[in-house]
């Protein structure tokens, strides 16, 4: 498989594995589970870039409701 095959699909398959990482931590927290959200929160398989911020921002915000707050 070519390179660009392979960054391809991880490109497609890592976000939305963050995405639901990110809104199991937020329930976790709703829950008043804590550690549970923090661990969650902790683990980081993609750098965080100014685009993929407001990417996730706009993709919880908009599917979910979920205010900025919640999300760094």
């Amino acid at each position: 498989m070519p390179v660009n095959v392979t960054t391809s699909i991880a490109f497609l398959v890592l976000p939305p594995i963050l995405d639901l990482a990110r809104v199991t931590a937020w329930i976790c927290r709703r829950l008043h589970l804590p550690r549970i959200a923090n661990w969650l929160l902790d683990r980081r398989l993609l750098l965080r870039t100014a685009v993929s911020a407001r990417v996730e921002a706009a993709t919880l915000n908009d599917l979910l409701d979920v205010p900025q707050r919640w999300f760094g």
